[in-house]
């Protein structure tokens, strides 16, 4: 991640969403989380640049993560969704992604457990702020996969349950739409 090494020296990338689960359906996406320390960073204008960063032809005009994506071969159909917590949408050899960034006003600490150290420093903060949202999301799919052991039954439940909540989401969606026309 040339991109972030750029920036700083503590930079944390996790994996989260289906992949997180063992859910990797063919229609699954990979949620990813760049977490960095905005002291150390010029907000949110590195990761998706300014209202003209606007990818066309494999050209975009500034040096964002938004625009750097843009630029590879192999992605299609990106875009920048600005929304209560910022992210970049795009599809890599045929995967869908979903980037978001997490910009922590402490320092990351270099230690195994330092989501909740970042956590615990930050519980001031409101819940729905969009700095520890998105960690607070992924430190409960670990907690939820630490207390349900691999081989037990109830976690092919729990995973089967996801998988048909997201398809029956996606048929909703599509009678949604095919009902409108």
């Amino acid at each position: 991640m040339e991109w972030a090494r750029n920036i700083q020296r503590k930079i944390k990338l996790l994996v989260g969403g289906s992949y997180m689960f063992g859910i990797d359906t063919i229609e699954a996406d990979v949620d990813l989380m760049i977490v960095l320390n905005e002291n150390d960073f010029d907000g949110m204008l590195k990761f998706i640049g300014t209202e003209k960063s606007i990818c066309k032809d494999k050209k975009c005009p500034d040096q964002s993560l938004y625009c750097l994506l843009c630029k590879l071969d192999n992605v299609k159909n990106i875009q920048k969704v600005n929304t209560r917590i910022p992210l970049i949408e795009l599809n890599y050899s045929n995967i869908d992604f979903d980037i978001v960034l997490i910009l922590l006003p402490s320092e990351i600490p270099n230690t195994p457990n330092w989501i909740e150290k970042v956590l615990e420093n930050e519980k001031n903060l409101a819940i729905g702020d969009r700095k520890i949202l998105p960690l607070a999301s992924y430190k409960a799919n670990e907690f939820i996969l630490e207390k349900i052991p691999k081989e037990d039954l109830r976690t092919k439940n729990f995973r089967f349950a996801i998988i048909a909540m997201k398809y029956g989401r996606k048929k909703v969606q599509f009678m949604e739409i095919y009902l409108v026309f």
